[in-house]
């Protein structure tokens, strides 16, 4: 029975094996139909680029049958003078599926060598291949920005990066033979009017960009008596523009615990108050180029700010007299514009903010740095500008938050506890922004010093950073609100600047998170060069300033930003132009 049961089971797998034999053979088809490697990436292993997140470079895999070779600027970050020279000690990384052998594995490349592996593709072919480095010169010959005046009069430039051309508008009157003009371009691209005095602009022009590589591109003046359209309300949708991006220390600001820095525009020109005791410097306003430094004269620079009729104002760092002076420009000794006999105890002048024209109406404010917990703590002093006659001082106490007393406790040094504070019109009547340590959040105070949470924190940080500054303007219409945050602890935390612009014509519909509030109209996340050697970057010194600078001529809005802790300072630009009707 047992050796009949054998054969049974014998038999019946034997059947099953004829059967089987007999179907059409199962094609596996490969497990990719691509060449399974779509790019390498190198990262530098030593100090400090290796610490930079941002200091990556890639390049796709399109083809085994030559060599793969990852290109490296020649400067890094791009826009700034630090070559990169060594490249024998790099990690390189492959994005591979999941299939996909090297042999042998990745590891500390000297890319100035060809290195050779074999590589195992997802069909189990095998190729050899070679992976090298290659720094190359920069290609980018792009316009960022491009500036013309006239007489002293700033005209409309509009640049069609699509079509290759300038178009530049004058008016009635304006005579364009010799005008300045101020570009700002690609990182380490020149022009062809680099060097020029002035330049005629009856006569057709074409400007030329070349880039760091040599290749160029050839941009056409187009040169026309018109008054451009603007849109109907605030800035256009899509004409947010980076015009610049530094590092401090490129300018000569230097990086130290001691800074209280603070931004204003005049003329052409932004000025940088380092707010350590050092002459603020002025550097051109269309592409960041330091100038040179103001003149002085008595005044003493704790803090500056501009009013919005081009004069600026600086005042001093006292807790005895407090005096501020004013200038229109930036070569002209500034004059005395009010003293004030503080008789308080505590320091004026950490923070300042002006709305108005101080020769007509205006209101100047400033905060008391008190460190005790009486009455005195937690106020402003002001001064309400009226037809051009200063008012009396007031001190105004500042409550309802949740958050620390301003200036109590480890936390009291220049930057780090300073509340960011501005003014909203140009009277008490109109309010103030505040926003203090370590809330971050954004108080609204009415005419009645009233307070309110206008914004809260932004939840999609884990750090939350500290905000430092707050400006507002109004432009075609719309009054916008800056909120400026410097990047707290950036070497520990990774952590950068952040910007955000709201539409605050309404405050009564402002409200929300920061970064999710239906009134945000733009975020920005600036680079950062802390990791650039040297520097106090990430040493908690969160001394930073913003403003926002609409152009006299009512088209463009500029942002100008500067953070001590990330080490950098920057442009954006925003205009109110229509372009369908410029394209008309």
């Amino acid at each position: 029975m047992h050796n009949m049961k054998k054969y049974n089971i014998i038999l019946t797998l034997l059947m099953a094996v004829g059967v089987f034999s007999c179907q059409e053979p199962v094609e596996v088809p490969p497990t990719t139909e691509t060449i399974g490697i779509s790019s390498l990436t190198a990262y530098f292993v030593d100090e400090p680029l290796s610490k930079d997140p941002l200091a990556k470079f890639s390049v796709d895999v399109t083809s085994l049958d030559e060599p793969i070779v990852i290109p490296i600027p020649w400067f890094y970050p791009e826009n700034s003078n630090t070559q990169i020279t060594d490249i024998t000690r790099m990690r390189v990384v492959a994005a591979m599926d999941y299939n996909c052998f090297l042999n042998p594995g990745l590891a500390l490349l000297d890319l100035t060598k060809d290195n050779h592996f074999k590589y195992t593709d997802g069909r189990g072919e095998e190729h050899d291949i070679v992976i090298r480095g290659e720094i190359t010169k920069l290609s980018g010959k792009d316009i960022s920005s491009f500036s013309v005046t006239c007489g002293g009069k700033p005209l409309i430039c509009l640049v069609d990066k699509v079509k290759k051309e300038i178009k530049i508008s004058y008016f009635d009157g304006d005579d364009v033979s010799a005008c300045k003009v101020g570009y700002t371009l690609s990182p380490h691209a020149t022009g062809s009017f680099d060097g020029m005095e002035s330049v005629d602009l009856t006569k057709e022009k074409t400007f030329v960009v070349t880039a760091h590589d040599g290749s160029t591109e050839e941009y056409k003046l187009i040169v026309k008596n018109e008054t451009p359209v603007k849109v109907n309300y605030g800035y256009a949708a899509g004409s947010e523009e980076e015009l610049w991006v530094l590092e401090i220390e490129g300018v000569g600001i230097p990086c130290v615990a001691t800074n209280n820095l603070s931004l204003a525009a005049i003329g052409n020109y932004v000025v940088i108050c380092p707010g350590n005791g050092d002459t603020p410097i002025y550097l051109n306003k269309a592409n960041g180029k330091r100038e040179g430094v103001i003149t002085l004269g008595d005044a003493i620079p704790g803090f500056v700010k501009n009013d919005d009729a081009g004069n600026m104002l600086i005042c001093s760092h006292s807790d005895g007299l407090f005096r501020i002076w004013r200038t229109n420009d930036v070569t002209k000794a500034p004059t005395l514009f009010l003293s004030y006999d503080n008789q308080t105890g505590y320091p004026l002048g950490g923070r300042m903010s002006v709305q108005g024209d101080i020769d007509g109406d205006a209101i100047i404010v400033t905060l008391l740095e008190a460190t005790d917990v009486g009455g005195l703590v937690n106020s402003i002093v002001y001064w309400e500008v009226k037809a051009g006659v200063i008012q009396e001082p007031k001190i105004q106490q500042l409550t309802g938050f949740v958050g620390p007393n301003w200036g109590v406790g480890y936390w009291y040094v220049p930057g780090n506890s300073f509340p960011a504070i501005a003014a909203i019109g140009v009277s008490a009547a109109d309010g103030v922004l505040l926003s203090v340590y370590d809330e971050n959040v954004v108080y609204y105070y009415d005419g009645n010093f009233s307070g309110t949470k206008l914004l809260t924190p932004d939840t999609s940080l884990s750090n939350q950073p500290i905000p430092s500054a707050i400006d507002i303007k109004t432009f075609n219409g719309a009054r916008y609100g800056l909120v400026f945050h410097v990047g707290h602890w950036p070497a520990w935390l990774d952590q950068t600047s952040f910007i955000y612009l709201y539409d605050m014509s309404d405050m009564k519909t402002v409200s929300g998170d920061l970064a999710t509030s239906t009134s945000l109209v733009m975020k920005v996340i600036p680079q950062s060069f802390y990791t650039q050697g040297g520097g106090n970057g990430g040493n908690v010194v969160d001394a930073g300033d913003a403003i926002l600078v609409p152009s006299a001529d009512g088209y463009y809005m500029n942002l100008y930003y500067i953070d001590n802790n990330n080490r950098v300072l920057g442009a954006y630009q925003v205009d109110c132009i229509d372009k369908s009707a410029a394209e008309e």
